[in-house]
């Protein structure tokens, strides 16, 4: 982003997660100034507000997630544009959808958590390899596994794994910076 801003319009590009708190601002001549976020799949207008949006290169979808104010989403990738209400997601994949947001657990990384409800390995584990940097493995019939909880980002990667182990539904190692899970072997 720029040192300064025009009188004409703030403007942003960003990848990864960002949470922005917004102010509405005023130019010279009393007009507001728009403030935008650009990521590679969408454009927001800011209408004064709190926000996160969540655009990773390797993802295949990105979301902006409105928590307080509004905003006005326009996916680049489709020819759409909708306005979030607080507590709602517009999440560009292969459309542009508009859904309830957990506000909760979508924003516990700004506090240092991780919160899971009911979430899948699918995509517990891309969020613990890209905190913790390391890789990891996982068969294809332990993605859908379903996890709920909250962990400090804090706290090591192993004893994070030794909590998710806890559940007794997988078995997962860090061997080598890479976090291998495997199917829990019944006694």
């Amino acid at each position: 982003y720029p040192v300064q801003f025009s009188d004409q319009e703030r403007r942003v590009s960003m990848t990864g997660e960002v949470f922005f708190q917004v102010t509405k601002q005023y130019n010279k001549k009393k007009a507001l100034i728009p403030f935008y976020v650009m990521t590679k799949d969408q454009e927001v207008e800011v209408l004064g507000t709190q926000f996160n949006i969540r655009a990773y290169p390797n993802e295949e979808e990105s979301r902006a997630i409105l928590a307080k104010g509004s905003i006005r989403v326009r996916s680049l990738r489709h020819a759409q544009t909708v306005l979030l209400n607080p507590g709602e997601q517009a999440v560009i994949a292969d459309d542009l959808r508009v859904l309830p947001a957990d506000l909760e657990s979508q924003l516990a990384w700004k506090e240092g958590d991780f919160i899971f409800h009911e979430e899948p390995l699918s995509k517990v584990l891309p969020m613990l390899a890209r905190w913790y940097d390391v890789s990891y493995s996982c068969p294809k019939e332990l993605e859908g596994i379903l996890l709920s909880g909250m962990l400090s980002r804090r706290q090591p990667l192993t004893t994070v794994i030794s909590s998710i182990a806890a559940t007794h539904q997988v078995n997962l190692i860090l061997k080598e910076r890479r976090i291998i899970v495997s199917k829990r072997k019944e006694r």
